[in-house]
């Protein structure tokens, strides 16, 4: 719910910024572009894999959605999604939003750097607005990854802050805002009474 809050905080700033493009990268059954309020000019991408994308477009074809939506499969450990995004349209010269939700954990510490790499070749003013795991040091919390991998959805990559902010600088690009646990709680879980109405993943970022 936080992340989700997090990402949907970031779209009205970058429209003000000037972004025309809006890709979903990893979009999964997220419904953001389909909910939200966009301009009538902005291009919007859903970047997916092939059986995943299938599955919400039935979904989809139940339903109302927006029809200026541009849906891109790629098989993201054969093809070079960025090739695959601009054969359907997306222009590399445009400022874009990248919204990254729940996927950088799931990519190897390489994919993860080179996901990157390919969105720092993007125009000048540009922005992602992704989530990652921060290396656990709890015992609890290398436990919980090990659930994970055991109920089929591997960890696999969890740099720390300053590995990570290494990888944007190295993709050319900029660090804007990278919140921790703790800053989480206080942004988004803290009530005017005081008491937290939830508690953060700790080695969420």
């Amino acid at each position: 719910a936080v992340r989700c809050n997090f990402v949907d905080a970031a779209v009205q700033p970058a429209l003000r910024d000037g972004v025309t493009q809006i890709v979903n990268l990893g979009a999964g059954v997220d419904t953001r572009l389909h909910r939200m309020a966009f301009p009538a000019d902005i291009r919007l991408f859903e970047v997916d894999a092939p059986a995943s994308q299938n599955i919400k477009l039935k979904m989809l074809a139940a339903a109302q959605r927006r029809k200026n939506v541009t849906f891109v499969a790629c098989n993201f450990e054969k093809q070079n999604w960025l090739d695959t995004l601009m054969a359907e349209g997306f222009d590399l010269h445009q400022k874009t939003l990248f919204i990254w939700e729940g996927v950088a954990m799931y990519l190897s510490q390489a994919a993860l750097g080179q996901s990157l790499a390919l969105m720092g070749q993007c125009a000048s003013g540009s922005i992602v607005a992704l989530d990652y795991f921060e290396a656990p040091r709890q015992l609890r919390m290398k436990l919980a990854l090990k659930t994970l991998a055991w109920i089929g959805e591997p960890i696999k990559s969890t740099p720390t802050q300053d590995e990570f902010a290494s990888m944007v600088k190295h993709a050319g690009m900029n660090v804007v805002e990278d919140l921790n646990a703790v800053d989480i709680l206080g942004r988004f879980m803290k009530h005017q009474d005081g008491f937290y109405i939830g508690r953060c993943f700790p080695i969420a970022h």
